[in-house]
């Protein structure tokens, strides 16, 4: 796996928690932990075959543990089992323009949104009009994508 590949997934885990609402600090880690693997100049292998990983900004013990083994088994039970409790397309959500993870996780939790799918049944049936804080400005955009 690449620095790029685990960046990935660790943003992921962020994403994930985040639209979850599980502690907010825990998504920062997870966040922090990601843009300093992606600032790295060199291979996460390397410093971890060196025993130097959590001498980078971010990276305790519990991140350096999840970083070896999606280097030892390309996978992250912890990052598998978020996907498997809130749908395996969930992520997806935070690709539309002006849908960020607050606003997900508003889907997920107030409509049950999981998928785009979800959120285009939401948008017809006109639940995210009855929504807090969603004006016809930014259900539109969301409707445009």
């Amino acid at each position: 796996m690449t620095n790029d590949e685990i960046s990935t997934v660790l943003r992921n885990i962020s994403n994930l928690i985040e639209i979850r609402d599980d502690e907010p600090f825990r998504a920062r880690i997870y966040e922090r932990a990601a843009d300093s693997i992606d600032a790295l100049a060199v291979d996460v292998r390397q410093l971890v075959e060196e025993g130097t990983l959590q001498s980078i900004p971010g990276i305790g013990k519990a991140i350096e543990g999840k970083i070896v083994e999606i280097l030892e088994t390309g996978r992250c039970r912890f990052y598998e089992d978020l996907i498997q409790e809130m749908g395996p397309e969930v992520l997806d959500l935070l690709s539309i323009r002006g849908v960020g993870v607050k606003t997900a996780g508003r889907f997920y939790h107030e409509l049950g949104v999981k998928r785009l799918a979800d959120l285009r049944i939401a948008i017809d049936n006109g639940q995210l009009k009855a929504m807090k804080r969603m004006g016809a400005k930014t259900i539109a955009a969301i409707d445009a994508e």
